[in-house]
């Protein structure tokens, strides 16, 4: 019975490790997302925009993928979705130059979560939010586009 508190402290440092090692197998999951989503990239109103369903186990590994997208891209809009604990989960990032021309990752947001049944929200170049209805996320993201297209419609 001694023993008990060191073998209850051995185990959680292995789980720690354990968490550690599955946070870093997922970042390269999303990273091998990178490329293949790169190509799915659109021009808008001349802008890229990427607009894509995404595997994601949380939050934090769409955040980690839209960062990575947002630094290949340079330029353009991005709105992920995916599916976290069976509800649908929204990031919108918008780079800054797009920021500059009148596009603001909040009213993406909050424009696609309305259809998802939900809301969110942030800063001009990042927002998040979810909604109640995963069907509609592929309707959702596809709105992106007339999203992108209306508010750089003066530009044109």
């Amino acid at each position: 019975m001694a023993e008990l508190p060191a073998q209850v402290e051995g185990l959680r440092g292995r789980l720690r490790d354990l968490e550690r090692e599955l946070d870093r197998t997922r970042a390269q999951l999303a990273g091998g997302q990178v490329e293949a989503l790169l190509g799915r990239t659109r021009e808008v109103a001349g802008a890229p925009v990427l607009a894509a369903r995404v595997e994601a186990p949380n939050q934090d590994t769409l955040a980690r993928l839209g960062d990575s997208l947002r630094d290949r891209l340079r330029s353009g809009v991005i709105l992920l979705g995916a599916v976290v604990n069976e509800r649908p989960a929204l990031l919108a990032i918008v780079t800054p130059d797009l920021v500059a021309r009148g596009l603001k990752a909040g009213a993406l947001l909050g424009a696609t979560a309305g259809i998802l049944g939900g809301r969110g929200g942030g800063r001009p170049d990042r927002a998040q939010g979810g909604g109640g209805d995963p069907a509609r996320l592929d309707a959702a993201l596809a709105a992106a586009a007339d999203f992108v297209r209306q508010g750089l419609r003066t530009e044109d």
